[in-house]
């Protein structure tokens, strides 16, 4: 995690693997907190309390980066007060890819997209309708609901079938709060 502020800022972190803890961010720096990996979730369609709150004393940006093998993620984090209740997706189709050198076709491993729901409140109603179907067997088009905690995780991945195809792209999350 990334922070950085214009001003000096008492930042809180806080989440339910690490509990809380205050880190200090002198103005016009950036300030790097490495998360332990505890926070990865990677099992489509289940809810987990992983995520993170960044709160501040004055206006500050967060940024994370992640580079486990095979995959670089980031995001910019959006605060609370700024959240909407209605979001389509922008993924990417599956792909493979292989770790072994030299690369092997028979261990080539499908890379699906996917997406994140992190819940700010608790009884926080989702409902989501994706564009193709999930790993999970949510079929493409038909709505389904779930009810989330605040800190819950809750990923949604493609279920792969082929290179270039299962596209999450456009499928619609909404939530009452």
């Amino acid at each position: 995690i990334y922070i950085s502020s214009q001003f000096d800022a008492k930042v809180t972190i806080s989440s339910e693997v690490i509990g809380s803890y205050d880190v200090f961010v002198a103005a016009n720096t950036v300030r790097r907190e490495t998360v332990i990996p505890f926070h990865v979730v990677n099992v489509s369609e289940r809810a987990y309390k992983r995520g993170v709150f960044v709160e501040s004393d004055v206006p500050v940006v967060v940024y994370t980066l992640s580079t486990f093998s095979y995959s670089t993620d980031t995001y910019t984090a959006i605060p609370i007060r700024h959240l909407g209740t209605s979001y389509y997706t922008v993924n990417r189709p599956t792909d493979w890819y292989n770790p072994r050198d030299p690369p092997d076709p028979k261990n080539a491993i499908p890379r699906v997209g996917e997406f994140m729901i992190i819940a700010t409140e608790d009884n926080t109603l989702v409902d989501i309708t994706p564009t193709v179907e999930t790993r999970a067997g949510k079929p493409a088009g038909v709505s389904h609901q779930i009810m989330l905690s605040r800190g819950d995780c809750y990923l949604v991945q493609a279920k792969p079938t082929r290179f270039g195809g299962d596209d999450l792209s456009g499928s619609h999350v909404s939530s009452n709060v």
